[in-house]
């Protein structure tokens, strides 16, 4: 006569049953977790996986951003204006949100020569300022911009960048003559003058070729 399986065995193989799946899903969100920076793009903003985010769009959420009242147009005296939000986006990458992004002109309306005008990114995840400063030249390169002063300007963001926690926000703000005033938490962090660097990096989210075009319509005030 054949022995029958002793109950407690029973339940400890269903036991086992019945969590692996729960295991195996929480070793995969785990492992997706740790990989999440690498799709980001600061500004939104990380290297390997950043093919993968391109795809991933902005949501339709219309999120509030840091204030940005005021900036300077120029380095004279008195010159402070008043800016406008133009609009609002944000990138969610699979389940994970990585960043808020808001665009401020003086009359609350985009065109390529606009000056003086803001971009705050608001990050809502860790992010290293290497992650930061490596995906920033991966996006210029998917723009066609590998020159040798694009790789001299990382190394400027190197030396300039924190690294970001939920909740930081990195400004970058351009004048009248095109200087960029990068601000971390609204504190001026350092400060480029070509004016080529503030067209090429703002280009990133708003040049027509970005890659996340659907970020650049609701940044630009589109919904759509």
């Amino acid at each position: 006569m054949n022995q029958q399986p002793k109950k407690s065995d029973a339940v400890n193989r269903a036991t086992n049953l019945s969590g692996a799946p729960a295991g195996w899903l929480m070793t995969w969100l785990s492992s997706m977790a740790r990989l999440i920076p690498l799709f980001v793009i600061a500004c939104g903003m990380t290297n390997a996986l950043a093919d993968a985010s391109v795809n991933a769009g902005a949501t339709d959420h219309n999120p509030t951003s840091v204030p940005s009242p005021t900036l300077s147009a120029d380095r004279g005296p008195g010159s402070n204006i008043t800016l406008k939000k133009c609009g609002s986006a944000r990138l969610k990458v699979l389940l994970w949100e990585v960043y808020e992004s808001s665009l401020y002109t003086p009359d609350g309306t985009w065109h390529e020569d606009t000056r003086p005008f803001r971009l705050d990114i608001r990050y809502l995840r860790k992010i290293s300022a290497e992650d930061l400063v490596k995906q920033t030249g991966k996006e210029w390169g998917e723009q066609g911009k590998v020159s040798p002063q694009h790789v001299a300007w990382q190394e400027d963001l190197r030396l300039m960048w924190p690294n970001v926690t939920d909740g930081d926000v990195i400004s970058l703000a351009v004048d009248t003559a095109g200087i960029s005033t990068f601000l971390f938490n609204g504190a001026v962090i350092g400060s480029l003058a070509d004016p080529q660097f503030g067209k090429d990096f703002s280009g990133i989210w708003l040049a027509a070729d970005t890659t996340r075009p659907k970020l650049r319509r609701q940044l630009l005030g589109a919904q759509k």
